[in-house]
């Protein structure tokens, strides 16, 4: 009876393996189509050329050779490939192959299908508008698939590189010791627009020996004006040198450069003036003689020049003038006299001389 129960339950388990792989079958069946060998199926092509579709497939150029015969590839030749076959996709799981020297597209003999084919530009246009700029290259070139677009532009004068904007949201970069404008991995036709604005330079000026260290920024080729560039006591005339070829002047406390055209630091040293000595000079009349005008005793500067006015008692007149310390000189002037003493280089006195007049 044991046994009975057990083999009940192997035939019930055998049952129900049989019908899970039974409907597994049919399940696959109805995902794979069924095959028949010697049946031409029918094949729908669609194309299409840069995403956009066309009404024929893209062909490269031929080349007729001597025997005839037709090549395409430009390996052999140099028959500019004007496009390159990307991808394709078949309905009903349909596969396929694809020559590229024959150019022929072959779909599995497997059900009936669309299929559709994806080809692209090989090459493709870079045009490029500047502003405040010369393109030195062809406005347009043309680029191949995936590789660089390098456009060389030269700014004009003063100005420099500021932004481009490009289509099909592309970046591009300047590298400004090139002078070139670069747009990476072109994959579709591409304008660009490339804005060159006026150069701005620093002027640094670092002031010794006086005040007026600043930083100002001017625009390229503009004469430049900086005030307030000041000696301290007792120096001035400074020597003066710029950076980058610039040259300043320095005049009335201002420091000038007629016409900026790049970056630069001015180092200003002020020189130490020769300096000037204060004397002084005293003049000695004695009883005959009165000072009408002229402090006395009186400050005069190094190499310089004192006078005073001086009235002769009745009856006398200058005879001779002494002095030390510079040139001294009397002469009549109306009723009166003058003492001039030139040339003081030291602290100086002068004395009249008189004699009774006749």
């Amino acid at each position: 009876m044991e046994n009975k129960k057990i083999i009940a339950i192997i035939i019930g388990v055998l049952s129900a393996i049989c019908l899970v792989l039974g409907v597994i079958g049919l399940l696959e069946s109805k995902k794979t189509p069924k095959i028949e060998p010697n049946k031409n199926y029918q094949v729908t092509y669609k194309y299409y050329l840069n995403e956009v579709e066309v009404a024929q497939m893209p062909v490269n150029p031929k080349q007729i050779v001597d025997d005839g015969s037709s090549i395409t590839s430009s390996n052999e030749m140099n028959v500019e490939e004007l496009y390159e076959f990307n991808t394709a996709k078949c309905t009903n799981n349909v596969t396929y192959t694809w020559d590229k020297e024959s150019w022929t597209f072959t779909p599995s003999n497997t059900a009936d299908s669309t299929c559709s084919l994806y080809f692209v530009t090989t090459y493709n246009i870079v045009k490029i508008e500047v502003t405040n700029a010369k393109v030195t290259t062809p406005a347009e070139t043309k680029v191949k698939r995936g590789e660089d677009a390098v456009i060389k532009i030269t700014p004009d004068e003063g100005y420099e590189f500021e932004k481009a904007e490009c289509s099909n949201e592309k970046e591009a970069e300047w590298d400004k010791d090139a002078k070139e404008l670069i747009i990476r991995g072109i994959t579709t036709e591409t304008t660009c627009k490339a804005t060159f604005s006026m150069s701005k330079f620093s002027v640094e000026v670092q002031v010794n020996m006086g005040s007026g260290s600043t930083k100002v920024e001017y625009e390229y080729g503009k004469a430049v004006e900086i005030k307030n560039v000041t000696p301290a006591e007792e120096y001035g005339n400074p020597d003066i040198v710029c950076t980058n070829n610039q040259k300043a002047t320095w005049k009335d406390n201002s420091l000038n450069i007629e016409k900026l055209t790049d970056n630069t630091k001015c180092s200003v040293t002020f020189k130490k003036t020769q300096s000037k000595t204060e004397y002084t000079a005293t003049l000695i009349v004695g009883a005959n003689g009165t000072i009408l005008s002229g402090a006395n005793p009186t400050k005069v500067m190094s190499g310089g020049t004192v006078s005073w006015n001086v009235r002769v008692a009745e009856g006398y007149k200058p005879d001779d003038i002494t002095c030390r310390g510079g040139n001294g000189d009397i002469k009549a002037s109306d009723n009166d006299y003058i003492v001039t003493l030139k040339n003081v280089t030291e602290d100086a006195e002068c004395s009249i001389i008189y004699k009774q007049g006749e």
